[in-house]
């Protein structure tokens, strides 16, 4: 009884190859054992330079692939040096860099770092200590020169005073606002201004209060006002122009002082410069003379009004004008 026989690939597993072998197969099995061999023995000879043939010797090495041997060997490059030629060190030199080695280079790095950073900083401190010097101790920004303008002589000659104590201070430091205030301390100043003149000047200009009325003590000295009623300073004789308020018990007292004033503010500059022998009476009237006209004022109340009637009325050349009732005003 003939036995049956089983399909090809019978019995083996899913994904099993088969197991026959062809007679074409062996010899191409036969060549490729041979050539591992050849390729075995041609290694060996490359490691042992005493097994080498004077033929495979001479031969130049052959190029190995990019990314191959480059690679291996730059795993061995110092840190910073991978890829560089090192003169006079083939591959036998090279060798893996020791952890006590690499913690020492870092270490040196990170201390030249902080040296560079603390240099850096002791630089920038000294040149900051450099133009603070400068700003505030060098006499290259020091007060050297004083310019007064504007005043009378005398206010001027306060101003010089006091600007020359500023002399040798240092423009930064300079404080205007407290040169001006004590210049105008002085009761002659109206107002100052001071400011730097860069590099080494201090400008100065005043204004001086304008006496415009003189009040008689009776020390035989003069008193005089602005017009904003500050005493500037005594006199012996008030100047020229200034009319003094004589006469009367009331000479001084705060009332004639105000209606004083009130008519000297009322009047043109042109006029009031013509004033002369301005008094009170007991009633608080006031009078004075422009020239050979007397003139009866009469009390503070609407001096406009009145200065506009002397104006007109002087054209008459009267002997006296009486404006004390602006209504009906009254020459003679």
């Amino acid at each position: 009884m003939a036995t049956p026989r089983r399909p090809a690939g019978a019995g083996r597993g899913p994904g099993r190859p088969a197991a026959r072998t062809t007679g074409a197969a062996r010899p191409a099995a036969s060549s490729a054992g041979g050539r591992l061999s050849a390729r075995a023995a041609e290694i060996a000879r490359a490691a042992d330079p005493a097994k080498r043939s004077p033929q495979s010797a001479a031969k130049p090495s052959q190029k190995t692939p990019a990314g191959s041997r480059a690679a291996d060997d730059s795993f061995f490059d110092e840190p910073g040096t991978a890829g560089a030629k090192t003169p006079g060190r083939g591959r036998a030199g090279r060798g893996v860099l020791s952890f006590a080695d690499g913690w020492a280079r870092r270490a040196g790095a990170a201390q030249r770092r902080r040296s560079i950073q603390v240099w850096w900083v002791v630089g920038g401190l000294g040149a900051l200590l450099a133009l603070a010097w400068v700003l505030l101790w060098s006499p290259l920004l020091a007060v050297s020169t004083i310019e007064v303008s504007g005043g009378s002589a005398a206010v001027r000659t306060v101003a010089e005073r006091v600007g020359a104590e500023q002399k040798g201070r240092s423009m930064v430091l300079l404080d205007t606002s407290a040169v001006e205030a004590q210049i105008e301390a002085d009761s002659r100043v109206a107002d100052a201004t001071v400011r730097r003149g860069m590099p080494r000047s201090l400008v100065i200009e005043v204004i001086a209060r304008v006496p415009v009325l003189g009040l008689e003590k009776s020390q035989g000295q003069v008193d005089l006002l602005d017009i904003e009623g500050v005493r500037t300073q005594t006199v012996k004789a008030a100047p020229s122009g200034v009319p003094v308020v004589k006469g009367g018990s009331g000479v001084g007292d705060e009332e004639s002082v105000r209606a004083a004033l009130a008519v000297m503010a009322a009047l043109p500059e042109a006029t009031r410069a013509k004033v002369t022998n301005l008094q009170f009476d007991a009633a608080d009237s006031v009078s004075f003379r422009l020239g050979s006209t007397a003139v009866v004022w009469g009390s503070s109340e609407r001096s406009e009004l009145k200065a506009q009637l002397v104006g007109i009325l002087l054209s008459q050349k009267p002997k006296t004008i009486d404006v004390s009732a602006p209504d009906n005003p009254v020459t003679r």
